[in-house]
């Protein structure tokens, strides 16, 4: 008989979370279905809004300062990259886009949308439903990577993206753009469960959290601190809690290190147990 040893910290496949959490049934749905279905609700959620895209502001504050300061990114771009925060307010100051939120992040995203339509009002606009889409989308990533559950995910990402303190940034473009955080985690945490650190899948991943993290960090500077703390954090569950987890007694691959067991008389391993022939209870 063989005596089959398995690895007790193998992740679970898709397949066989659908089993465990049959009620995910988004699991058999690509991921766009999701991304389409939080951008239908960031629509719903932010109507009238939809309707003026080109011509609409939400209010008179912060709704007026963020489409100007896209728009200089957008020029700054074209013409002079190097001096990226200048701008034609707060003469003589140099680089004096940095006296407010820098949303450079989001200006670099919707620069295109300013080139070609020369509307920063509209690419504002797309900014904040995006915001919610994407909070929602990255949420439901990430938490239905953690659990398994495409359901989990989805609640979480509807409470996240619209949450009564996100729907209080409406008109903050930089705070409103959470999303970046979110993505930042999720591909951090695809990069430290890769077997390979260096593999070609890892390095993708980390590429990727890299990309989002300095997202973040240049959509909002708040969110800098927010990313680097939520990061750090997971980072050191990682290697302080599973790590430690899965290298019990020495051990952290069983296939690796244990070879198989066979078992030619049982009679002569197993204890006396009260079973006069154990050839009847075991399989040959």
């Amino acid at each position: 008989m063989t005596l089959k040893i398995t690895n007790p910290f193998r992740k679970t496949g898709e397949a066989e979370q659908r089993k465990i959490y049959p009620g995910s049934w988004l699991y058999q749905k690509p991921g766009w279905v999701v991304f389409l279905f939080f951008w239908l609700v960031s629509l719903a959620f932010t109507w009238p809004l939809a309707t003026g895209l080109n011509d609409s502001l939400f209010d008179r504050s912060d709704s007026t300062d963020t489409p100007w300061r896209m728009g200089s990114i957008a020029y700054q771009l074209l013409h002079d990259p190097l001096h990226l925060y200048e701008s034609n307010t707060f003469y003589p100051l140099k680089q004096n886009l940095q006296l407010d939120e820098l949303v450079v992040g989001d200006g670099l995203l919707l620069a295109p949308v300013v080139w070609l339509t020369n509307n920063p009002v509209l690419a504002y606009n797309l900014l904040i439903l995006s915001n919610f889409a994407l909070s929602g989308f990255a949420m439901w990533l990430l938490v239905r990577h953690l659990t398994g559950s495409s359901g989990a995910g989805l609640v979480a990402g509807l409470i996240y993206a619209f949450s009564p303190w996100h729907q209080a940034q409406f008109a903050h473009g930089g705070l409103g753009a959470q999303e970046w955080m979110v993505f930042a985690l999720y591909f951090l945490i695809l990069f430290t469960e890769q077997p390979k650190a260096f593999g070609k899948l890892a390095l993708f991943y980390l590429g990727l959290f890299v990309f989002f993290f300095d997202l973040q960090i240049l959509s909002a500077g708040y969110y800098a601190y927010f990313t680097a703390l939520l990061c750090g954090m997971y980072l050191l569950y990682h290697f302080f809690f599973i790590n430690k987890v899965k290298i019990v007694g020495g051990i952290s691959n069983p296939e690796q290190v244990l070879p198989k067991i066979r078992i030619s008389n049982p009679e002569q391993v197993l204890p006396k147990i009260g079973i006069s022939n154990p050839k009847q209870v075991l399989p040959k």
